[in-house]
This record gives C-alpha cells, structure tokens and sequence, in this order.
C-alpha cells in the first residue's frame, strides 16, 4: 500500500524515512519534499528545481500549473515553463509528477505536455483531453 504525502515537507520525509527504517509501521510513502509553480521561474529554473528535489528525496514532483480554488482557479503557470520537458526529466531521475491544474486551460496544458502525469481538475471537460 502507498500514500502520496504532498504537503509538509519536513514532517513527510521524516516519516518516511522512519518507516523504511522499521521505526514506524505505515505505508510505503511519497513524498514530494515541495512543489514547483509560477514562481520558481524559467525551464532552466524549474528544470534544477527538480533536480534539487530529486537529490534531496523526492518521489513525487507537485506541480501547481494554477492557482489556488479560493483564488479563482485560474491557470498560472505558462506555457513555456510546462513544456520544460519536465515529464522525461522526472521519470528519468525515478519520480512521479503531479500536476494540480483546476482551469480547463491548465489541465489542457498539462496533458498536452506530461501525458503520464496526474492531473487534479476541478473544471475538466472533454475537450481537455
């Protein structure tokens, strides 16, 4: 059994790794260590962000391509920095990308860059995909 913890980056390592040691019993957990959003800047940014992440314990790389549901949802992330070729860059260095993308506009963008990413969208539709 597995359980992604996207969250608390300090408080999720911790746990897991004192599970894989024997000190806890749970579940294997991921852990994404943080995330990646409109702010972390250009590919090349991004791109060493993941890098970062990935050398510090990551499993899982959160993604937020818009913002938040309490502010309207609205793509956030650009073009340009969701066709980092992230998708390659993840799976090569063995992790998981998860992409929180709420408008339409950013799942469609997610998709279209990261096929095998998971994509959480509130407002979805058919023509997203």
């Amino acid at each position: 059994m597995n359980t992604r913890q996207l969250g608390w980056r300090r408080v999720g390592k911790a746990v897991r790794d004192a599970i894989n040691l024997g000190v806890l019993a749970g579940p294997r957990v991921l852990t994404s260590l943080g995330s990646l959003n409109e702010n972390t800047g250009s590919p090349d940014s991004i791109r060493a962000a993941v890098r970062r992440f990935k050398a510090n314990g990551a499993d899982v790389i959160k993604i937020f391509a818009s913002k938040s549901i309490r502010d309207g949802g609205v793509q956030s992330m650009t073009q340009e920095q969701l066709r980092t070729r992230l998708c390659g860059r993840v799976q090569g260095r063995g992790c998981v990308a998860t992409v929180h993308a709420h408008a339409a506009s950013a799942a469609k963008s997610a998709v279209r860059w990261a096929p095998r990413w998971t994509t959480v969208s509130r407002w979805m539709t058919k023509r997203c995909r």
